[in-house]
């Protein structure tokens, strides 16, 4: 795919989109509520300089502008990439540092335990979590049924003392097994097995293990994709680490049942990656992944 040339950069081409591994990883924004109403930034996805993946993800970390790239030559001739604020002129750092930082963070996205052990423990936290959520809702559902049945009995006693005509009591039977047999079906889709749900996570486990990997030989195009998949807003550098408000809560899940849905509050996931802001709608605070 060809790139335009700018003010600063000639044209150059850049390899599509490859195979379907990154899709997998899209799959991870099944939880896209993490999308909605953020005051900060968003990621934009366009065409990258591979010296220059992250222009559009990286924020400052002084005054909280985009980071944008471009190149300089040094004392000895040779093109360096940089990335840098225009808002503030605080920040300056190079490329290959803060790529590789990434880099380095996103093979630290790799599970201790099997991959097996992983799936089976985030299925068990599910039914749990759907058996809680959804016990309320089967109550009234099979309240509702026995009420059907109720209702029928005594109609058909009130058939048999003569208190209501044939006629009558064919119409409302008709009426209380149709409410019935409603309420019958939405008990047996609660009570459905959960197949497709526990083949997603399977899927999401497999994605996960590999990011580091697959973020390594990817090209600008698909590493922009793959973070904006992990990492719902912008992420700041600031010559050591980055930080960012938010990781995606698949992810976060997936980690948690590699440690056990550990409790131990931290705002560090990796060595080189801080949460600003902690998240997780099951309380669950980010484990440290192995690097």
């Amino acid at each position: 795919m060809k790139v335009p040339a700018s003010e600063s950069e000639p044209s150059y081409f850049t390899e599509g989109i490859h195979e379907g591994i990154v899709s997998e990883t899209l799959f991870l924004t099944v939880q896209q509520e993490l999308n909605k109403n953020h005051s900060r930034k968003r990621i934009s996805i366009k065409l990258k300089d591979e010296k220059l993946p992250l222009r559009g993800i990286l924020a400052c970390s002084k005054c909280g502008e985009k980071l944008t790239g471009s190149r300089s030559r040094g004392r000895r001739g040779n093109l360096y990439a940089y990335y840098h604020c225009n808002h503030c002129s605080k920040e300056r750092y190079r490329a290959e540092a803060v790529n590789d930082t990434l880099t380095e963070v996103m093979r630290g996205f790799k599970f201790k335990k099997a991959n097996k052990l992983i799936h089976q423990a985030l299925v068990s936290r599910l039914l749990k979590d759907d058996t809680k959520s959804r016990s309320n809702e089967v109550k009234k559902v099979q309240s509702e049924i026995l009420k059907q049945e109720d209702r029928i009995q005594r109609l058909q006693n009130n058939l048999a003392d003569g208190i209501i005509e044939s006629e009558d009591y064919l119409s409302m039977k008709n009426r209380f097994r149709e409410s019935k047999r409603n309420a019958e079906e939405r008990l047996s889709t609660m009570q459905g097995d959960h197949t497709g749900k526990e083949e997603l996570l399977r899927k999401a486990v497999h994605a996960i293990d590999k990011l580091g990997r697959v973020y390594s030989e990817a090209n600008s195009t698909d590493k922009i994709k793959i973070l904006g998949s992990i990492f719902p807003e912008m992420i700041e550098f600031d010559g050591i680490k980055c930080r960012t408000p938010k990781i995606n809560e698949a992810i976060l899940l997936c980690l948690n049942a590699d440690k056990g849905f550990s409790q131990k509050k931290s705002g560090t996931i990796h060595n080189k990656l801080e949460l600003s802001r902690l998240v997780g709608d099951e309380g669950f605070e980010p484990p440290t992944p192995s690097v």
